[in-house]
């Protein structure tokens, strides 16, 4: 299945693991789903690996029970980024154990992106 930012959006990602779709397609779709205690650091990895640079659009959704927090990001997310080469990463956060880290390295503009997304800015 193709996602679009739309489904995205209005319904919750269910597809488990890592999943590439994207071997020069221009609107190729990527999912990976980070589940250490370290989202942060495992999204970063992997962002330097696919050679990612600074998303055009970012949509981020929060878990359903989250309440939001001005200083807080949630332990569970979902993020749908697209490229300017025309790739899409869909990011769904679901740690396996309590997250240890508050957010994204300071420098990690891709990181950054999400937290001002999750944030509402």
């Amino acid at each position: 299945m193709e996602w679009t930012r739309r489904q995205f959006v209005a319904a919750g990602l269910a597809a488990p693991g890592l999943r590439w779709h994207w071997k020069g397609a221009r609107s190729a779709v990527a999912r990976v789903k980070l589940t250490s205690a370290a989202p942060w650091k495992e999204i970063e990895s992997l962002w330097g690996r696919m050679g990612l640079g600074l998303p055009e659009r970012v949509v981020a959704r929060a878990c359903m029970d989250w309440w939001p927090s001005g200083a807080e990001l949630p332990d569970r997310w979902a993020a749908w980024l697209e490229f300017s080469d025309g790739r899409v990463l869909v990011a769904e956060c679901r740690p396996r154990e309590r997250v240890r880290e508050p957010g994204p390295r300071a420098g990690f503009q891709g990181g950054e992106a999400v937290a001002r997304a999750l944030r509402g800015g």
